[in-house]
């Protein structure tokens, strides 16, 4: 299923140019005699300019239209053309806020005209930039570009600092649109610049807000919450409630985007009280949606219908009939979900009726799928395909990617429901080549999130048919597609900029795209070369190695046990449901305290008993999936009373096709240590860790060559410089998860110079390692943010992107005693064995001194062993 609105954001232009003047359009045009003659007959021209800029102030639209109108006949019957063109520019203001752009568009051509014939530049100017505005928001970037272009050339040339920041401010949002962000920051820069230069607060607090949005748009929240919070407070300094209530929704959309839903309800209910203060009808509506919309993230769903119902009484009062079909779609998305599929359709037929009264041809492409699922749930299989035939008849008509891939997906889950798997995969391969054709077409967080989670389902819809037509080899090769997507959907979330990889010349071997830079290496495979079929993985791996690689479904988990003689997929019967509370349950009984044999038990005859049987002994490879990343299999117990551990040596990899990734960076040289401890972290919440400094101290000494940084030396500053040319990188420090956006999760070190301290994930993509491993003895280092597709990631994906071949790192807080005694023992074995072995070894030594699990099974070995 899938929304057609989900949080909404109001931008500072949010005051005018909302629902409540649409059902105007035609009487702007139509009802000249609706407004009293007698009114304005006996007014001077002047007084009816007056008159109608008051009227325009109040929100007055249709009679503001029919006094300028008034206004204008007058000022050509006198001959006045300067004052006839400034006032055609007004009346296109009042199309341009009820968003009738081409009607805008003639009068401030009109306008500009005149003010050409009689060389008035500045209306020159001034409508030039208005053109711009109106071309961008009919969505045509060109002629907006070039607009504002014209009218930026013009206000310099007349010396208009305070125009000329305006513009500037405009262009930056068009370049945003874009998503040309470096350009865009930098147009803002420049319009910032100008508003402090001539003290031009209102432009400036405006400005501070739009650079919110493009740190918002790149997932930088902790940026976009500081320039929203600068606007915010400018605003109510002025006095701009319109604006401060629109900062206000912003502000919360940030929080419901890092999933702080309670936080952001409280800005939202805070703009709605001002918006009903106001009277700004349109402002109450949007945060309406959004205080539902909140509830439902939080899975409150009996106060979302609550939320979404009042939205739907707003919107028949605003005549906002489009508004008032996404919120029945909302709903039905809701009772979908519940499983009340009656209450689902009815609410969809009414969103369907919608579209279709007022022309909608993509909403109705919409919603016709979700009524073809809906039927899917109901058995009603004929009028699902009915209703599935039309969507996709509109999606090819429409040739936008979303309505095509959302209607063949429910055409093949229509075909996967009557088990006629051959036409299902061919409507999930049409899918899916849609979904990895797109990649950067969303263009903010808010859709991208929601696109990935609902669009990773035809992934599990495909592996499933397959598997049930025994094409075991095609549903792994798609198991690793599905794991490179995942990836790459992350990485778009926060904008990320790589640098010219540390793995170019494998790319250049591998690569289906060499030229293309969008294009890199990612964490879980490489996604510029094919996935790893089955047969390659067998070959990859080393004799005596065995590798599981799981992936999750709604009802079943599906494992393939590989090795080099043999590859063999074992299905078992568990609901995700069912693995997620075990999973958690162990954790907790582990990290807090509980029953933690009987949880491990479970986990085990659910997750290994299938398969384990069959392998021999010798090193096993973890490739885990969804909620398995945060399980650690290595501390799960046998029947006969043995952790995993003391059987194999364990290693864990995000994608087996990242083997081969691996395999070629793999060299022997471990001589070179450089080692971080104690940094001296900002902040009341980072503690001192003097254990760390005789933690590396006591490293150091195993290794003649080694640099080693700890409290105030332990800089982020000298780690960028010197990081590259070390064989094993031992990190003592704190760590941070972000863990609603990973791209912000980050280690501690001495702030300094031109470095904040923090070396967040987006950063360390820009690395160029060489190290054969990185140490992450911090805390938590190892977790990252659970996808809605597929992989895990956090610091030590990142670290193996940068060139690294291997990472140590835990996956829930560590105790500082245990851990430093496991590291000692860690890296005396490595010198005589294999990272894989090292670590075993150090942890059978660590479960004699310290036998609880919390202490001694926190750290995995992530990549080659």
């Amino acid at each position: 299923m899938i929304k057609n609105t989900g949080i909404l954001v109001i931008t500072p232009s949010a005051k005018r140019a909302n629902a409540v003047f649409a059902a105007i359009l035609i009487l702007l045009v139509s009802a000249y005699s609706a407004f009293s003659v007698e009114e304005v007959s006996n007014l001077s021209v002047e007084q009816l300019v007056a008159r109608g800029d008051s009227l325009y102030d109040e929100f007055l639209l249709e009679e503001a239209f029919l006094t300028w109108t008034k206004a204008v006949e007058l000022y050509r019957t006198l001959g006045k053309q300067a004052s006839e063109a400034e006032i055609l520019k007004k009346i296109g203001w009042i199309f341009d806020d009820i968003a009738d752009y081409h009607k805008a568009i003639e009068y401030y051509q009109h306008s500009l005209q005149i003010a050409k014939d009689i060389s008035d530049h500045k209306l020159q100017g001034q409508v030039l930039n208005n053109l711009g505005i109106v071309y961008m928001n009919l969505s045509e970037y060109d002629s907006a570009l070039d607009y504002l272009q014209q009218s930026l050339q013009v206000r310099r040339n007349l010396g208009d600092k305070r125009g000329e920041g305006r513009v500037l401010n405009n262009m930056g949002m068009v370049y945003d649109i874009l998503s040309d962000r470096r350009e865009a920051l930098k147009l803002y820069s420049q319009s910032l610049d100008i508003s402090r230069e001539i003290d031009d607060r209102r432009m400036e607090a405006r400005v501070l807000g739009n650079m919110g949005v493009i740190y918002k748009n790149i997932s930088d929240f902790p940026r976009a919450l500081d320039y929203y919070d600068k606007s915010l407070m400018m605003k109510r300094e002025l006095g701009d409630r319109y604006g401060e209530s629109s900062t206000l929704t912003n502000i919360g959309v940030v929080y419901d985007l890092l999933g702080d839903h309670n936080r952001a309800l409280e800005y939202y209910f805070n703009s709605l009280n001002m918006c009903e203060e106001l009277g700004d009808k349109s402002g109450e509506s949007e945060n309406i949606d959004n205080i539902g919309a909140a509830y439902e993230a939080s899975e409150r769903n009996g106060e979302a219908l609550e939320w979404y119902s009042k939205s739907l009484v707003l919107k028949e009062e605003l005549g906002d009939r489009r508004g008032a079909g996404q919120v029945h779609n909302n709903i039905g998305i809701i009772y979908y979900h519940q499983g009340l599929y009656k209450e689902a359709l009815n609410h969809c037929r009414i969103d369907l009726e919608i579209c279709r009264e007022i022309g909608d041809r993509n909403g109705e492409c919409v919603t016709l799928s979700n009524i073809g699922m809906i039927y899917v749930k109901l058995d009603r299989i004929e009028e699902a395909g009915k209703a599935v035939e039309n969507a996709i008849e509109m999606a090819e008509e429409s040739d936008l990617a979303v309505n095509i891939q959302l209607a063949w997906l429910a055409q093949g889950r229509i075909y996967a429901h009557r088990r006629l798997d051959l036409q299902a995969v061919k409507c999930f391969e049409k899918v899916i080549s849609s979904i990895e054709s797109v990649r950067g077409d969303l263009e903010i967080f808010a859709q991208k999130s929601s696109y990935a989670s609902r669009m990773h389902k035809a992934y599990n819809e495909i592996i499933s048919a397959l598997i049930r037509l025994d094409r075991d080899d095609d549903a792994f090769e798609y198991v690793e597609r599905s794991r490179s997507r995942a990836f790459l959907d992350i990485l778009e979330e926060g904008d990320v900029q790589v640098v010219e990889s540390q793995h170019e010349d494998f790319l250049k071997r591998n690569s289906r795209t060499p030229d293309d830079r969008s294009y890199e290496p990612d964490l879980a495979s490489l996604s510029t070369a094919a996935p790893l079929k089955l047969i390659e993985v067998q070959r990859m791996l080393r004799p005596q190695s065995a590798l599981l690689e799981y992936f999750l479904t709604d009802t079943t988990v599906y494992v393939w046990r590989i090795t080099r003689e043999e590859a063999e997929l074992s299905s078992i019967n568990i609901a995700i449901d069912d693995v997620i509370e075990q999973v958690e349950g162990f954790r907790d009984a582990i990290t807090v305290g509980g029953a933690v044999r009987k949880r491990s038990d479970n986990l085990y005859k659910a997750l290994l008993e299938p398969v384990i049987a069959a392998v021999k002994d010798g090193s096993l490879v973890i490739v885990p999936h969804g909620i398995l990343h945060y399980l650690p299999f290595h501390a799960l117990l046998d029947n006969e009373g043995r952790y995993l551990i003391e059987r194999f040596p364990l290693t864990y990899l995000p994608s087996a096709s990242v083997l081969k990734y691996i395999d070629e960076k793999e060299n022997a040289e471990t001589n070179r240590l450089l080692a971080f401890g104690n940094p001296e972290a900002a902040g009341p919440d980072k503690a001192k860790l003097p254990q760390t400094e005789v933690e590396v101290e006591k490293i150091g000494k195993l290794f003649s060559i080694k640099d080693i940084f700890v409290g105030m030396q332990a800089t982020e500053a000298k780690f960028h410089e010197i990081a590259s040319q070390y064989d094993i990188i031992h990190l003592a420090c704190h760590g941070e998860l972000n863990a609603a956006h990973p791209l912000f999760s980050g280690l501690y070190f001495t702030s300094g110079g031109d470095f904040d301290g923090k070396l967040e994930v987006h950063e360390i993509f820009s690395l160029k390692l060489d190290a054969q491993l990185v140490t992450l003895s911090a805390c938590q280092t190892g977790m990252g943010k659970l996808t809605n597709g597929d992989d895990l990631v956090g610091l030590s994906r990142a670290f193996i992107f940068a060139g690294t071949t291997s990472v140590l790192a835990s996956i829930w807080m560590v105790a500082d005693e245990s851990t430093a005694f496991l590291m000692e023992k860690f890296y005396q074995y490595l010198r005589q064995n294999s990272k894989e072995r090292a670590l075993q070894k150090a942890q059978l030594d660590t479960m004699k001194e310290y036998p609880e699990v919390y202490a001694w099974a926190p750290f995995i070995l992530i990549g080659s062993p």
